[in-house]
């Protein structure tokens, strides 16, 4: 296994990367049209925080929080905050990088009005897969959104299989989730009007992904 992906790149260089700009679209636009004016936001291994860092700084009175467990995660969160204030000439001062675990936290119940993940909850085992997503529903007050690997789709599946990309306090890469299990585990967590997209059914380029949402 390889080390986290970010690791070795300078933040101004995810800064400029299409993938930067690709998540800042689409990935973005998906949470940032499920949160409302004034709402808390978590994000739950936040990694790089560069979703975090969109929905602060487009929804400026939003107060976010952004957590990780890995301590090298919120010094290259510290330094890709800089690199996007130099680059709007301003100060994003609602939004928080902590370091923590996602499950132990210490985060009381229903904390923040929305919590979601991108790419953290396909990295457990089947026990943990359902208790993952328990917490999330457990820290929202009112939505749950998750991105996450598309199982439904062969290539992704394949590609996860492959992957050589390694994250602190995460076990080894399982499987992807399909959207039936994925729908299924947001629904014994207790939130209702729960849908699930393939990315495709979002306009995205790629069918790599699953967008899912549930309420309480």
């Amino acid at each position: 296994m390889t080390e986290n992906p970010y690791r070795n790149r300078e933040p101004i260089e995810l800064f400029r990367d299409a993938y930067f700009l690709y998540v800042k679209s689409p990935f973005s636009e998906f949470t940032l049209s499920r949160i409302r004016h004034g709402d808390t936001v978590l994000e739950l291994g936040a990694g790089t925080g560069k979703l975090s860092i969109q929905v602060a700084a487009r929804i400026p009175d939003t107060q976010v929080m952004a957590i990780d467990i890995d301590p090298e995660a919120q010094n290259y969160q510290s330094r890709l905050l800089r690199v996007f204030e130099a680059s709007v000439n301003g100060r994003l001062m609602n939004l928080n990088f902590k370091r923590g675990d996602l499950f132990d936290s210490g985060l009381r119940h229903e904390s923040s009005d929305v919590v979601f993940s991108e790419g953290v909850v396909e990295h457990w085992s089947d026990e943990k897969r359902q208790r993952c997503i328990n917490i999330h529903a457990d820290l929202a007050k009112r939505c749950v959104l998750i991105i996450t690997t598309n199982g439904n789709d062969s290539e992704a599946t394949a590609k996860a299989a492959s992957s050589k990309q390694s994250y602190v306090g995460m076990e080894d890469y399982e499987r992807p989730y399909t959207k039936s299990e994925l729908k299924a585990k947001m629904e014994v967590a207790g939130l209702t009007k729960v849908c699930v997209w393939e990315s495709k059914e979002l306009d995205f380029p790629t069918n790599e992904y699953l967008l899912a949402e549930g309420f309480k």
